[in-house]
C-alpha cells in the first residue's frame, strides 16, 4: 500500500503532462490507486492556453459509487465549469437571431454618439434602456450572413443554382 501512497501525492488528473500523455500503463495504475484508497476524490482544474480553470469536478472511479452518485445528483453536480452536463446530437434550433438589416427613426440618432464606434447592438440596447420602442421583423425566407469572402461566394452560388430554402 505504501506505493499507492506515493503515487497518489504526486497524482493529478487535471495534469496533461505527465498523466494523460503518459503511458497507459501509469494512467491505469493511477485509477487503480483511486480506486484502492481514494475512490472519491476532488481535483482543481488548471488554467490551459484556451480555457481558464473551473471551479474543479469530483472524480469517482468505483462503479457503485458512481451509481450511488447518479441517485443523488445534488452531491455531485458537473453544471458548473467545463463539464459537459448535456448532450444533443443534432438539435433542431430555432430561435431569433440579429440579422444586421436595421431600420431606424430620424430622431433615434440623438443617441448616437458622435466621432466614437459605437455598434447598433449598443444603440438597441440603449433605446430599450430609454424606454424607446423597438421592434423585430422576423425574416423566415433564405438568408446569409455574408461577412466572410467565401459565405458570400457561397451565397452567389446559392442564388445561382436555385438554393434559396431555408
Amino acid at each position: 500500500m505504501g506505493s499507492d501512497d506515493a503515487l497518489l501525492s504526486d497524482l493529478d488528473l487535471s495534469d496533461v503532462d505527465p498523466f494523460w500523455s503518459g503511458p497507459l500503463t501509469d494512467r491505469h495504475a493511477g485509477f487503480a490507486a483511486l480506486r484502492r484508497r481514494d475512490p472519491i476524490r476532488f481535483f482543481a482544474e488548471v488554467d490551459n492556453d484556451f480555457l481558464p480553470a473551473g471551479p474543479g469536478y469530483w472524480a469517482i472511479t468505483r462503479h457503485a459509487d458512481v451509481i450511488e452518485a447518479s441517485r443523488h445528483p445534488e452531491w455531485f453536480c458537473s453544471g458548473e465549469g467545463v463539464n459537459i452536463t448535456d448532450v444533443k446530437e443534432k438539435p433542431n434550433l430555432t430561435f431569433f437571431v440579429n440579422a444586421g438589416i436595421y431600420l431606424i427613426e430620424p430622431d433615434v440618432c440623438k443617441y448616437i454618439p458622435r466621432n466614437k464606434k459605437f455598434d447598433m447592438t449598443d444603440l438597441i440596447d440603449l433605446l430599450i434602456e430609454e424606454g424607446e420602442n423597438v421592434v423585430s421583423f422576423p425574416i423566415r425566407e433564405y438568408w446569409l450572413d455574408i461577412g466572410k469572402h467565401e459565405d458570400y461566394l457561397r451565397a452567389q452560388e446559392d442564388v445561382k443554382h436555385g438554393r434559396l430554402d431555408n
